[in-house]
């Protein structure tokens, strides 16, 4: 009798895992990574680039940029006018009394003057000027760039969390639902006598436990809803759109590794961070070199018309008005200003060996971050296609979980458990792949990838 039963256990456990192995492999083969290019997420999912468009063109910080930008623009306005004729008037009117001891006058006086004046030599100070104001404008664009690509990474991170979350709220509402079945059935059996009393009062505390669980989780979705509404500079109302949600990973990274040698290679050249620093340099050394010809004697060419009104007492008033025009050049020169523009010097060279040394140190750690993300995500990808293994494996046993209930080889209860499990271990499954893609998007942040800075452009 005993082989008799034993032979057909052994027979259900063999069908079930050779279905067990057939869904898994059937799963593998419909969700396997390779071919899936090491892209950024917003080339992947395309649900994800109108999220980054907006932000491009509404999100408040990119608003806050665009007034830095225009601020940039007047300033090298005022730099660059230093080369500029410049006219300037004044002119002023009162009531003159004149006391010359043996007689006195009085009676209204007015003058007035404009000059004209232009620089005609400066030993190179207008120039630099200019050039200064130029490399503002220039500057503010780089760091522009920068600052979108930092909110572009805010906006990815941001999506990839909200879907997560999305995820979490929906395992807790299905565990909710499983908990709330189990306690059901609980109370039948509690009402017949045959199910402790203590026993079902614990289940009911774990049961508003969950619930309460469950509001907080789905108050956090709101909450990561309304940042990335604030991130994109959309209306809250606006519903967001996952699409294909979080995909698998690459299996393969030569493509990201081919790219940051070719970053490398050409850092100094084409890096904003390398570039915006200096810039900000060249603006330090064009301010020192101005400074230092502020010492030097300055030729203009001055033209000048001044009218003058006068009370003259000769015996008899008199009301006497003075015209007189100059047309020539003009030497000016600061002999000596207390060390104001010594001052000015010497600030300018501790602040260009300052900037000279922060070159260097962007340069070395762009090298080592770049480096860091780039083990980061071998180690994260790895930790990916685990979890989707693992995700596998727990699809393909609830799977066969349903054929066995079906059959009767196994009781309900035993289905919901596979689900919870199965659930759970999505909700792994996401979260390992949103941490692959957000030291990817660190990475192509880091590497300033040209098609994330499209988007500017767009």
């Amino acid at each position: 009798m005993t082989p008799l039963r034993f032979i057909p256990k052994t027979l259900s456990f063999l069908v079930s895992a050779i279905l067990l192995l057939g869904n898994f492999s059937r799963l593998s083969a419909q969700t396997n990574p390779t071919g899936v290019l090491p892209n950024p997420l917003d080339e992947i999912n395309p649900a994800l680039r109108p999220l980054i468009q907006s932000a491009a063109a509404n999100s408040w910080k990119m608003d806050m940029q665009d007034i830095l930008l225009r601020r940039a623009e007047a300033v090298s306005m005022r730099y660059s006018s230093s080369n500029a004729v410049k006219v300037s008037a004044s002119a002023n009117v009162g009531f003159q009394i004149q006391d010359t001891g043996a007689e006195t006058s009085d009676g209204w006086k007015y003058k007035f003057d404009v000059y004209a004046r232009k620089p005609l030599y400066t030993w190179g100070a207008a120039e630099a000027d200019h050039r200064y104001g130029l490399l503002e404008v220039e500057r503010v664009k780089q760091d522009r760039q920068l600052a979108f690509l930092a909110i572009y990474r805010d906006v990815v991170n941001r999506f990839i969390d909200y879907a997560i979350l999305k995820q979490r709220v929906l395992y807790s509402s299905l565990a909710e639902e499983i908990y709330r079945a189990d306690i059901e059935l609980r109370r039948e059996q509690l009402e017949r006598g045959e199910f402790p009393a203590t026993q079902f009062a614990t289940m009911e505390l774990n049961y508003k436990t969950e619930l309460l669980k469950h509001e907080a989780l789905e108050n956090s979705l709101q909450r990561a809803a309304d940042d990335l509404h604030e991130v994109i500079g959309s209306e809250e109302t606006t519903s967001i759109n996952m699409g294909g949600g979080i995909p698998a990973v690459a299996d393969d990274l030569s493509i990201v590794e081919a790219k940051m040698q070719s970053f490398f290679s050409s850092m100094d050249a084409t890096s904003l961070k390398v570039a915006s620093k200096q810039t900000r340099l060249t603006q330090e050394l064009e301010r020192l070199n101005n400074y230092e010809v502020n010492q030097k004697p300055k030729l203009n060419g001055l033209v000048q018309l001044r009218r003058d009104s006068d009370n003259v007492i000769t015996g008899n008033r008199q009301n006497l008005e003075y015209t007189e025009g100059f047309a020539g050049l003009e030497v000016r020169w600061n002999v000596y200003d207390g060390k104001y523009s010594a001052a000015f010097i010497k600030d300018a060279l501790q602040t260009r060996r300052q900037l000279e040394r922060e070159l260097a140190d962007i340069k070395k750690n762009l090298k080592d971050d770049i480096g860091f993300y780039f083990k980061d995500l071998e180690i994260k990808r790895e930790q990916s296609l685990l979890s989707d293994q693992t995700f596998y494996w727990e699809e393909g046993r609830y799977r066969q979980m349903e054929e066995d209930v079906k059959a009767g080889r196994s009781p309900e209860k035993d289905l919901k458990a596979v689900k919870r499990d199965l659930e759970r271990a999505r909700i792994v499954l996401l979260d390992t792949r949103g941490r692959y893609y957000k030291s990817l998007t660190n990475l192509y942040v880091m590497l300033e990838y040209p098609s994330i800075l499209a988007y500017l452009e767009e």
